[in-house]
């Protein structure tokens, strides 16, 4: 019993300080990252799809409101969070540092996988009637199944502006501009 309490608790810590975890990761990559601009070529193709998909990721979601089955949440219950980890690992790739690739690899399961459970559990309550058909139909993070036949609702763009999904377009843009930076301080270009 009292291990189930220490494992909530740190459940609880990690869902609290993830944006604190990935400014310190983010801090630990740009010290050892050696982008160079084929890297960074790479990176925006890889990062590209993870922006597309939460772009149209968050143009079906209302939080708390209706649950979201179509779009890409037709084939992948948290489409925003794989959206997410394709970003992270081509800014990883885009860093050229192998053991920060699979330091984000096995971090981003641990962090994310733990703010997934919690958020299926609110989603149980929230939608305690349409949440469990949704559930067993549609993988939870990478789309591995056919994709869902879910009810109501396109993509609106309506919906991206309140979800504030530009946010993340302009972090990638100040990513990127810092590993462009970087290799002209460090004159590694090649």
């Amino acid at each position: 019993m009292e291990q189930q309490g220490s494992r909530g608790s740190v459940a609880r810590l990690i869902i609290r300080y993830r944006v604190t975890i990935n400014w310190l990761f983010g801090l630990v990559y740009f010290f050892f990252a050696r982008p160079t601009y084929t890297s960074l070529i790479v990176a925006a193709l890889v990062v590209g799809c993870g922006e597309g998909l939460r772009v149209w990721a968050s143009g079906y979601i209302s939080k708390s409101t209706r649950l979201a089955t179509r779009g890409p949440y037709a084939f992948t219950r948290h489409p925003l969070y794989l959206g997410s980890f394709i970003i992270g690992l081509g800014f990883c790739l885009g860093g050229r540092s192998w053991w920060l690739t699979g330091a984000f690899i096995l971090l981003f399961p641990l962090i994310y996988g733990t703010t997934m459970k919690a958020e299926e559990k609110k989603l149980r309550e929230l939608f305690p009637h349409e949440y469990p058909a949704y559930a067993r139909k549609v993988s939870l993070f990478f789309p591995l199944r056919k994709g869902y036949k879910g009810s109501r609702g396109g993509f609106r763009w309506k919906c991206f502006v309140e979800n504030r999904e530009h946010k993340t377009l302009i972090g990638a843009g100040i990513v990127f501009a810092l590993l462009l930076l970087r290799i002209a301080i460090m004159g590694e270009g090649l």
